[in-house]
């Protein structure tokens, strides 16, 4: 199993959610299953966890933002 830096995760995330890219070319363009594109949309959209008030982390992030420039 190849192990992804942050960064490369990242890079994989947004252009999942703001290029609108498909799965299919982001495993082709990084090498990695299209299982393992799918949890990364997972991990970032859809679980929650408690120590977050309950919130996705995506949710969580702008919410620490918002308070912050507040």
């Amino acid at each position: 199993m190849t192990k992804y830096t942050k960064e490369i995760k990242l890079a994989i995330y947004h252009e999942w959610v703001d290029d609108h890219r498909r799965g299919t070319y982001l495993s082709r363009k990084y090498g990695m299953e299209r299982g393992g594109i799918q949890y990364i949309d997972y991990y970032n959209n859809v679980r929650i966890k408690t120590g977050r008030k309950n919130m996705i982390p995506i949710e969580y992030r702008n919410h620490v933002l918002t308070t912050l420039t507040a």
